[in-house]
């Protein structure tokens, strides 16, 4: 069985190069023709001689998703069905805005987490993606929106990243490597509910940007939306965070999902405040996006904007996140790759 050349970082082929008897070089030629100029064989690296390349093509494989469909709402988001050989799909999301693109890559076909107020959640996990999966989601985005370049990647599409480890990290490496898609640690966001143990780990093995799906600062009422809060309560994980290692300037930025009666009163706001104040936080209040059989409702934004001001008040950068690709299921939380 052929493996896939995707799924392995630099340093990992340099060292299958020299096993095979080619020099460590030959890699970074790889590299280049696999994420700079996005190659779909290796009869097309002609800096290659032919003979590695039947090598090559022998033992490796490189593959990609079909498009199974595509959405495109009022605001410029474009949402993507991606199919993989095996059949598994995903959606993935590409969001315009000024100065930046950004592409939303989930992680895993699916969620097992079931926060109440996510919609991939309600499909379960089929399985993790593979690296390349993962890579390929920003390839595709770049390759079917050629005139929109990508700058930024965040993991907040389906799944969980911390769950499906390896894999997440080993993407992380090559979208930031300078002969992959180099893109800078500020330009990648990995968003987690927390998996603490995968936490900790995660700010040692790779330096990306954490955002952490928090979505209300006591643990009654998250535990109710996030279910993993009873194994990984608030106490443990505001710890793991200021455990993470964190450059002087940089900051954890904390989700939290504004749900009408739930979690947006001046109490809820007073608690979040005297939780962030400790810590380098920057808090994003999302407006919930509504979906077919979920009972919650969006906050006003009259009272998002109260919320807010509390937040300020207590000298907590906090901002109200603009809503993008509702109109099509693309939002935060509105994700489902069944069609």
């Amino acid at each position: 069985m052929k493996t896939e050349m995707k799924n392995l970082d630099r340093e990992s082929l340099r060292r299958l190069m020299e096993q095979r008897g080619e020099r460590a070089f030959r890699a970074d030629q790889i590299f280049r023709w696999l994420y700079k100029r996005d190659a779909a064989s290796f009869e097309e690296m002609t800096d290659l001689n032919q003979p590695l390349q039947q090598k090559l093509d022998a033992a490796f494989c490189i593959q990609r998703s079909s498009l199974a469909s595509r959405m495109d709402s009022e605001d410029g988001t474009v949402k993507m069905l991606l199919r993989f050989p095996d059949g598994a799909q995903v959606e993935t999301v590409l969001i315009p805005d000024a100065g930046r693109v950004t592409v939303c890559v989930s992680s895993q076909v699916g969620c097992n987490l079931g926060c109440a107020f996510c919609r991939t959640g309600t499909m379960r996990c089929e399985r993790n993606l593979q690296t390349w999966e993962i890579l390929e989601q920003v390839q595709a985005a770049a390759r079917h929106n050629p005139e929109r370049p990508v700058s930024n990647v965040v993991f907040m599409g389906m799944g969980e990243p911390l769950l499906n480890y390896e894999a997440v990290v080993a993407a992380c490496r090559i979208l930031k490597d300078d002969l992959g898609m180099n893109f800078s640690n500020r330009r990648i966001t990995v968003s987690t509910v927390g998996i603490i143990p995968a936490l900790g780990k995660l700010g040692r093995d790779v330096e990306i940007s954490l955002a952490v799906s928090l979505h209300s600062a006591d643990d009654a009422t998250r535990s109710r939306l996030v279910p993993i809060n009873k194994k990984y309560p608030l106490k443990d994980l505001i710890q793991a965070c200021r455990e993470f290692p964190l450059s002087n300037r940089r900051r954890i930025t904390y989700e939290y999902t504004m749900l009408s009666g739930v979690n947006d009163s001046d109490e809820d706001a007073h608690q979040l405040r005297r939780l962030m104040t400790p810590l380098k936080a920057h808090v994003n209040l999302i407006f919930f996006n509504p979906w077919q059989g979920c009972s919650f409702k969006p906050t006003p934004e009259k009272r998002v904007r109260e919320f807010q001001r509390i937040l300020l008040d207590g000298k907590i950068n906090c901002v109200v996140r603009k809503s993008r690709g509702r109109d099509i299921l693309a939002a935060c939380g509105q994700l489902k790759s069944k069609v």
